[in-house]
């Protein structure tokens, strides 16, 4: 992985979140993510990107979600639903 600033970073329950300083958001940590069953848990030990394609300055983090907050605005949330 290539060296980057952090500039944001927040915890959820069983997992962190990242922002560098290109608005790329990293995730890793336990959960289920982009599983179809909710048995289906994985720990991710080395972080993975989300949300590419955007540029992200802020993330919020609940137990189960995690919400961003582009440079322009708008917001995004990704997690359980529940």
């Amino acid at each position: 992985m290539p060296k980057m600033k952090i500039i944001d970073l927040a915890c959820g329950e069983n997992f962190t979140c990242f922002v560098n300083d290109y608005g790329e958001v990293l995730m890793a940590g336990k959960g289920k993510f982009e599983k179809t069953t909710s048995d289906d848990v994985e720990i991710y030990s080395t972080p993975f990107w989300v949300l590419l394609e955007l540029e992200i300055k802020k993330v919020f983090c609940g137990p189960d979600h995690m919400i961003a907050l582009e440079h322009h605005g708008r917001c995004y949330a990704l997690g359980s639903g529940e």
